[in-house]
């Protein structure tokens, strides 16, 4: 689900077309944040700022829960 919201976003990102990389940025954001409550993680945190900067936050906050997610039981699908 995560690499789903993920890939467009990037894609969007590096086009250049702002609107929709927010769009997909504040669904994955959503996400992430469950995803880290599940583990007690700290939340993923974006800016209104520069766009590659918050995709990269986000992908690094997606590596950063996947071992965590694995430890919990959470079967993350394939």
């Amino acid at each position: 689900m995560v690499l789903v919201l993920y890939a467009p976003m990037a894609k969007w990102a590096a086009r250049g077309d702002r609107e929709r990389t927010r769009d997909k940025e504040s669904g994955l954001t959503r996400v992430l944040r469950e995803a880290a409550g599940l583990v007690g993680q700290e939340p993923v945190h974006t800016t209104e700022g520069d766009v590659f900067d918050n995709a990269r936050a986000l992908a690094v906050a997606m590596v950063s829960l996947h071992p965590a997610l694995r430890a919990a039981g959470v079967q993350l699908p394939r």
